[in-house]
């Protein structure tokens, strides 16, 4: 399995948030439950708290609807490093997301 540096998966996490925002929705599909399983298994291994409990929150802010709260968590990444992970990060069970997250996306 490849292990993510904590920016690495605080992009994907990043990327998760904006594809949900893109479809203006917050029911899962199946591949972004997915997904978001393998970016749980992921947080388990995240040795620093700070992007832990930022991820933590995003995911639960998702999951309950709240997509402004999880923005304002995201927002200070720049454009040049969301566009340039969506190559890099969009792994595993998450590939079946990048196309769609090809596309610009508004915050």
């Amino acid at each position: 399995s490849v292990r993510m540096s904590s920016s690495r998966l605080l992009l994907l996490i990043f990327l998760l948030v904006s594809f949900v925002v893109f479809c203006d929705s917050v029911k899962l599909s199946p591949e972004m439950e997915r997904c978001a399983e393998q970016l749980i298994r992921e947080i388990a291994k995240e040795p620093n708290v700070m992007i832990k409990d930022a991820i933590i929150k995003i995911m639960k802010h998702v999951q309950t609807g709240a997509l402004g709260e999880a923005q304002q968590i995201v927002r200070g990444i720049p454009e040049p490093t969301r566009s340039a992970s969506i190559d890099k990060y969009m792994l595993g069970e998450c590939v079946p997301m990048k196309s769609c997250l090809e596309c610009p996306v508004e915050l």
